[in-house]
């Protein structure tokens, strides 16, 4: 769990202080009756994307 704190710590660290970031829920219907929603969160420049499925119980098990 460290390292996943320590790791967006960074990523949020390298990011201008002026960069704008837009987050907006995005519901996504799957099928009659279910529907997943996510935050989307756009920076204006991005230079990078990471895209997080967790699976099972939805807590994600790193290790490192």
């Amino acid at each position: 769990m460290r390292t996943v704190l320590g790791f967006v710590a960074a990523i949020l660290a390298s990011m201008p202080a002026g960069a704008a970031i837009a987050d907006e829920i995005v519901t996504v219907k799957t099928r009659e009756g279910v529907t997943q929603s996510f935050t989307l969160l756009a920076p204006d420049r991005p230079v990078a994307s990471v895209i997080l499925l967790p699976g099972g119980n939805g807590k994600p098990r790193w290790t490192s």
